[in-house]
């Protein structure tokens, strides 16, 4: 992780699980100050990951672990052009 206050923020702005809205909220601060005021606040709020469709809880953000340099989420994109974005966590719920 960076080690100033500018490139952290931006740093857990771009690698935190949240949504692309969230994500682009977060970048589009016009201060380091505020951007990192929304990502205390944000990181508050997040508890469990759950099932978008059910509601189920599938996982404890605290789970979360990196797997490279760049956090906890990855992104590629398969042969068709769809972007996927990957997370790892230590444990889920079934």
């Amino acid at each position: 992780a960076p080690t100033d206050a500018t490139s952290f923020a931006f740093w857990l702005s771009a690698t935190l699980m949240v949504n692309k809205h969230e994500r682009q909220t977060l970048l589009e601060e016009t201060s380091t100050v505020a951007r990192l005021r929304s990502l205390i606040g944000l990181l508050r709020r997040l508890g469990v990951m759950g099932c978008l469709r059910c509601g189920n809880s599938i996982c404890d953000y605290q789970q979360a672990f990196a797997m490279s340099s760049e956090g906890p989420v990855s992104a590629y994109v398969n042969p068709g052009g769809v972007v996927h974005e990957t997370a790892t966590f230590y444990t889920a719920n079934n």
